[in-house]
């Protein structure tokens, strides 16, 4: 078959368009664009100064729990245990907790959290289970200026209602041998009020 100068012309247009393509989308600029989004994704998975912060956050420690269902009712207390740790390479807090049985029938009572600080969102988040649910509980928030007290919302499951409601938690180092947390959430009106205490002790 002849091809004709005209084809061949046509033919020899679309072999150096295609190796100009192939150069702009596979050559040093494409290189240094790799290099920037494996940098930031980098930067992303890596632990830092905020996660460092959780550190302090480690050991095993004894619980004072106090807790009530409305403002006017009195406190119930309940003793428990946390064993807390840093893990992934220092990216998570991890803590286990455990205590006797909180309701009739309830059996012990076990808990775990996550703590962290998500690079991408700039927060901290915690995500709690326990033995008494079905729904984990998750909060984001920051550090105050002192860098002492840590403050957390999300919307939850109120298992009264059956209904998810803005809840609060605010946990702050009280020294390096005590902190506390403080958690609150809305009554029948609304309203919010504190619903739980915990005084940690380390042991």
């Amino acid at each position: 078959m002849k091809i004709s100068c005209k084809n061949s012309l046509v033919i020899l247009g679309i072999i150096a368009a295609t190796a100009f393509i192939t150069v702009q989308f596979s050559g040093p600029s494409a290189t240094a664009a790799q290099d920037d989004d494996m940098g930031q994704m980098m930067a992303l998975a890596s632990p830092g100064a905020h996660h460092e912060y959780l550190k302090q956050w480690e050991g095993n420690w004894k619980l004072t729990t106090k807790w009530r269902m409305s403002a006017d009712m009195p406190w119930d207390e309940t003793p428990m245990k946390a064993s807390s740790k840093l893990a992934m390479g220092g990216r998570y807090l991890i803590e286990n907790v455990s205590g006797p049985e909180v309701f009739p029938g309830s059996g012990p009572f076990e808990g775990k959290s996550i703590m962290g600080y998500d690079n991408f969102k700039k927060r901290y988040f915690s995500l709690w289970i326990d033995s008494m649910s079905t729904a984990p509980m998750t909060e984001y928030g920051q550090i105050d200026e002192s860098g002492k007290v840590l403050t957390t919302e999300g919307e939850n499951l109120d298992a009264m209602s059956g209904k998810l409601v803005q809840t609060k938690s605010v946990a702050t180092i009280v020294d390096e041998d005590t902190r506390k947390i403080q958690m609150f959430g809305p009554n029948e009106k609304g309203e919010m009020f504190q619903s739980m205490e915990i005084v940690y002790t380390r042991q």
